[in-house]
């Protein structure tokens, strides 16, 4: 249809004339692998050596008129906080079971600067103790445990749970952070299914008596936690 473009064009906001592409603004503190994009294209951002997340969307979409839509993402070298997995917080169709724990060392979850753990971040399906834990690897790769908070949860809220000054765990760079269940069903998660692959933590062996201190993450599994944290330098 000759006229389809021009359609498409008015009701998708955007008028004959009008831009098709984007440039990609570059910066000292983040990075793109394009200089320009497309009308309905994303570009992903990421922080540039030296720097640590801080807010702002790392995907972008070029709209009509040419021009990026929403805000720079903003990185800083020396931060107040960070949050680690905050937007994947949310319900999701499955729950993590009786005595089952996991500790998250895969990119994007580890600890990403020094400092001191100072919320945590929840969702679960169902009430129940939950301890977060954060392990650190020795010069042999072995975890060493290094401190833990717990919680009771209330189901079916995203929760926060604010860490007193007198129990925050001290963490450096690359620390792992996980989670013990005591309770039935009680962290939402995703299972992994067929070929999709979401995040593949370590988990912990069963016991009959548990010590948060002494876990045995023995194996990796697959799935996607709704948990997440905030560490203040």
């Amino acid at each position: 249809m000759p006229g389809a473009k021009n359609f498409c064009q008015k009701t998708c906001g955007g008028c004959e004339g009008e831009e098709e592409s984007c440039s990609v603004p570059t910066s000292a503190t983040y990075t793109s692998d394009v200089t320009s994009a497309q009308v309905g294209e994303v570009v992903q951002f990421e922080c540039a050596d030296g720097y640590l997340y801080v807010s702002g969307p790392l995907q972008r979409m070029c709209g009509p008129g040419g021009e990026l839509l929403g805000s720079e993402p903003v990185c800083e070298a020396s931060p107040k906080f960070q949050d680690v997995n905050l937007k994947h917080v949310r319900q999701r169709p499955a729950q993590l079971k009786f005595r089952q724990g996991f500790l998250l060392d895969h990119d994007g979850y580890r600890v990403p600067m020094a400092g001191e753990i100072s919320e945590w971040y929840y969702y679960c399906g169902n009430e129940g103790r939950l301890d977060f834990v954060v392990y650190r690897k020795d010069g042999s790769g072995t975890f060493q445990y290094v401190g833990s908070n717990n919680v009771t949860c209330e189901a079916g809220f995203k929760l926060r749970h604010l860490v007193p000054a007198a129990d925050r765990i001290s963490v450096k760079p690359d620390d792992a952070v996980g989670v013990h269940t005591s309770g039935h069903d009680t962290l939402s998660i995703n299972a992994c299914k067929g070929s999709i692959k979401l995040v593949e933590p370590l988990i912990a062996s069963p016991q009959k008596t548990v010590d948060v201190t002494k876990l045995d993450f023995a194996k990796r599994g697959c799935l996607y936690p709704s948990v997440g944290f905030r560490v203040e330098s």
